[in-house]
């Protein structure tokens, strides 16, 4: 991708027409947010997109929810019980009668 492409650069594509007089200034920070761009914002997005493909989605689980756990039945009376301690404690802490 070029820089001058990247949804990061849009703001800086059209700053001549606005600074009028000041097109030095305008073409400096142009300059400037490209090698900002190119430099350190690009290639961190390539190392974020790397990290999420390789290391964070190899540990996610295969299903959603808890019930895709190991044993996950049979911690199911734990569960509940929890969510009806946290249902009770959310009634008397909260002045909102809408909570579950």
């Amino acid at each position: 991708m070029q820089v001058e492409d990247s949804p990061f650069y849009a703001l800086f594509a059209n700053l001549t027409s606005e600074f009028h007089q000041k097109i030095s200034s305008a073409q400096d920070l142009q300059r400037r947010a490209k090698n900002a761009i190119s430099k350190e914002v690009l290639p961190a997005l390539r190392r974020l997109k790397d990290w999420v493909e390789g290391t964070y989605m190899g540990h996610l689980r295969k299903g959603p929810g808890l019930a895709s756990l190991p044993n996950a039945t049979q911690g199911k009376e734990v569960r509940e019980e929890r969510f009806k301690v946290f249902s009770l404690g959310t009634k008397l802490f909260t002045s909102s009668n809408n909570f579950p």
